[in-house]
């Protein structure tokens, strides 16, 4: 029954796009997952507290996913763990990337890192620090996007798609229907 929602609200969605002219790809899938519903959100970014706070609660909501608060470090254990650390990339250009472990143990971008079974066992959001006094939508934004990476969403070639490009001027800080949708039916 619930595969039945989801495939009528992203059936609906879409028709009622089309219907007023708004219709759109939705993110594109990366061809992963993240490995657990269940995820420990390990906060070493200060500076993005509510941000972090905010889109938990969205993906909470839009699929089968529950967040809590975790060690503030990057000491093992990492099972489940997503870590959200700001650092500094010696640059404006750069907003923040999504990476994950390999089986090697290296930090690598998830296309490359889980090639065996796809899915990933730990994920790792770095936001540059060049941009902590950005205002909070835009930090919203910001994470809603690159732990989207980490679930598995590609980028969307429109704009109100919180993974629409880095280009997309004014940003979506707030997951849309599609959005909700389509985690909804990878983490059901």
């Amino acid at each position: 029954m619930k595969k039945f929602k989801v495939f009528f609200s992203v059936s609906a969605a879409l028709l009622l796009m089309s219907v007023s002219g708004l219709l759109f790809a939705p993110p594109f899938d990366l061809g992963w997952r993240f490995g657990h519903s269940t995820i420990v959100a390990r906060n070493l970014a200060p500076n993005w507290t509510t941000a972090l706070g905010e889109a938990a609660t969205q993906y909470n909501a839009a699929g089968n996913l529950s967040f809590s608060w975790g060690p503030s470090h990057l000491d093992p254990p990492y099972s489940g763990h997503v870590a959200f650390e700001e650092i500094d990339f010696g640059t404006d250009f750069v907003y923040g990337i999504a990476e994950s472990y390999n089986v090697y143990g290296n930090l690598c971008h998830l296309g490359h890192c889980n090639t065996t079974n796809l899915k990933a066992d730990f994920g790792h959001v770095k936001v540059n620090s060049r941009h902590n006094g950005a205002y909070s939508d835009y930090k919203r934004f910001l994470v809603l996007h690159e732990f989207g990476h980490i679930l598995g969403m590609g980028h969307s070639s429109f704009c109100d798609s919180v993974m629409g490009s880095v280009s997309c001027w004014p940003v979506a800080n707030n997951l849309t229907s599609i959005d909700q949708a389509l985690i909804g039916s990878w983490y059901p």
